[in-house]
Parts: C-alpha cells; sequence; structure tokens
C-alpha cells in the first residue's frame, strides 16, 4: 500500500479546492483523491476502502491526497502540512503502511506519473522536493 501526494493547481476546473473538487465530479476527468487538502480545509472525496481514480492501473493498491493551491507557485500552507499529516496517519492506522518516501511519492515519481510524463513541482530529486518532505515528516 502507497499514498501518492498530488498537487493541483487549478488547471482544468479553476484554483484551489472548488476547482478540484469540481474536477473530481466531472465523469469525464476520470480523476480522484481519497482526500483534498486546501490552503485551509479537508474534503474526502473517496471512502478509504473504495478505489480512488488516482494512478490508473494503481488505483486498487494506491491512497491518494491532492494538495490543492489556488495558483502555481503558491507556498503550500502550515495547515497543509498539518492536515496532509493527518491524513496520512489515518491511512497508515487502517492499512499499516511506512509512513516514509518510498511509500509516499508524488504522483510524477510513481510508474503511471513517469509513463506519461507527470509533473510536480516537490519531485523528491529537486530542493523543494527534500524541503516539502523533511517538513512532512517532522510531523509524524
Amino acid at each position: 500500500m502507497c499514498a501518492p501526494l498530488h498537487q493541483g493547481r487549478g488547471a482544468h476546473a479553476g484554483p484551489g479546492v472548488p476547482g478540484t473538487i469540481s474536477w473530481f465530479l466531472n465523469p469525464s476527468a476520470q480523476a480522484s483523491s481519497h482526500y483534498v487538502v486546501g490552503p485551509a480545509e479537508v474534503v474526502q472525496m473517496v471512502e478509504l476502502d473504495l478505489e480512488a481514480w488516482t494512478t490508473d492501473w494503481m488505483n486498487a493498491e494506491w491512497l491518494a491526497i491532492e494538495i490543492a493551491q489556488p495558483k502555481l507557485g503558491d507556498p503550500i500552507t502550515d495547515f497543509q502540512y498539518r492536515a496532509t499529516a493527518w491524513c496520512l496517519l489515518q491511512m497508515q492506522a487502517r492499512y499499516r503502511f511506512p509512513l516514509d518516501a518510498a511509500h509516499l511519492p508524488f504522483h510524477s515519481e510513481t510508474p503511471q506519473g513517469i509513463q506519461i510524463g507527470k509533473t510536480d513541482p516537490f519531485s523528491r530529486g529537486s530542493e523543494a522536493g527534500r524541503r516539502f518532505y523533511d517538513r512532512l515528516f517532522r510531523l509524524f
């Protein structure tokens, strides 16, 4: 079990949490995550025991969190770090997977993300990615 982290920037249906939810509710999007974490709110979109449309062929094995930002370049808020950690702890309590970088990839680091050329500002190899994971892991 893994929990890929996605970073939504409102490209499809508008910015932030409302745009992300709107996109997930669009059947043609064929996309969803278990949780959407916005700058100041968390919305559970899919029950943890149900499959979200998150990483294509890995959907049945992976849980997912969408970190929704109003626009590209907006920093992840303190609330988003704390809420993402809370969501991951809920997932970990139920499914007992390690909370480490190998089990918490960004979408761009999943097999499907690599295949389709997905990008995330916080890829593990970047300085921003290292700072993101360092800060997130301090919350566990």
